[in-house]
């Protein structure tokens, strides 16, 4: 259960500067007496410990296992494939008892390529459902929000919880918008480096950015951004993602180098039970192109999906071309 916590298939990531994207971890101040005589603080176990504040899928605003330690503690996800070559890294899992009835997969790609300065985390995210529910992915980027290619509403006036329990009482809503088109980007900025995600989404799905500290009297926890994909009525659904980190700021010359991304247009070319199939580009116009099995993980299976009348024929669960322009 990783003490108590509900939340499963949750990543944090991390390059040499440290932390990028944070696992909020724990509420409390260590031997610090002031803070609680040193212990865990109430919050922890009404925010930390809650699924929302992890990167990862939360279904109708309710952690994993409805936050029950018990149900938690006799269930775990179960790892679908893992490879680790010198340029692409891949590990994937599914959890089939975080919420009766619905099957959480989650892929995530670690990519080595000399058309970026550093490599790049592909995030897939897949929920098949016997019903329609509200599907939340945050992701609590660490840094200050420079840019979005999409138009938001603040909160200028008045703040509110996202939520009233499962850890949403303690997320202020700071702003929320809807996707200008089939893309959604957000650029931060972060020990002197940007980084930037570039998001694949719906017409109808919700993006929302907020910050923990909402219902917080004694000011225990700490106020981290969050930005959340949000869909609504959905009863399947794929959420895909592709950070990049790039460029870097000089304080001292104040001169920023290379700030805004690389990557090109994020498309979603097919998506099924059985496969899932994706491509993104670089500005230079070079395309890279994704292809999973979701449903056969044997590494000598031969698969063939036919996109754009072409057919394309790998052998294993996963597959990544990169096409010259």
């Amino acid at each position: 259960m990783g003490h108590g916590h509900f939340d499963k298939l949750s990543y944090s990531l991390y390059d040499e500067l440290g932390e990028v994207v944070q696992d909020y971890g724990a509420a409390r101040w260590v031997n610090i007496d002031q803070k609680g005589g040193g212990r865990y603080l109430p919050e922890n176990k009404t925010f930390a410990k809650q699924s929302i504040a992890h990167n990862t899928l939360v279904i109708n605003q309710i952690s994993h296992y409805e936050g029950d330690i018990k149900k938690g503690e006799a269930n775990h996800p179960d790892p679908y494939f893992f490879n680790a070559a010198d340029r692409v890294q891949v590990i994937s899992a599914k959890e089939k008892h975080a919420y009766p009835g619905s099957e959480l997969h989650r892929t995530l790609i670690l990519l080595k390529d000399e058309s970026f300065e550093h490599p790049l985390l592909i995030d897939v995210f897949k929920v098949k459902s016997e019903s329609n529910k509200q599907y939340d992915l945050p992701v609590w980027f660490q840094g200050h929000l420079l840019q979005t290619d999409f138009e938001y509403q603040t909160e200028l006036n008045a703040l509110s919880p996202l939520g009233g329990r499962h850890g949403y009482q303690h997320i202020w809503k700071e702003a929320s918008g809807t996707p200008q088109g089939d893309n959604a980007r957000l650029t931060w900025l972060h020990q002197g480096r940007f980084y930037s995600m570039t998001s694949w989404v719906g017409a109808e799905d919700k993006l929302i950015f907020a910050r923990a500290g909402a219902n917080d009297p004694n000011f225990n926890l700490r106020h981290d951004p969050t930005f959340i994909i949000r869909k609504e009525d959905a009863q399947d659904a794929l959420f895909l993602s592709v950070i990049e980190p790039h460029g870097s700021y000089n304080p001292v010359a104040e001169i920023p180098n290379t700030p805004f991304s690389s990557v090109g247009k994020v498309e979603l070319l097919h998506g099924s039970e059985a496969y899932t199939a994706f491509s993104f580009e670089h500005q230079d116009g070079t395309r890279w192109l994704v292809m999973l099995a979701n449903e056969n993980a044997d590494p000598m299976a031969s698969h063939t999906l036919t996109l754009d009348e072409k057919n394309h024929q790998w052998q294993g669960p996963f597959e990544l071309k990169k096409l010259n322009p």
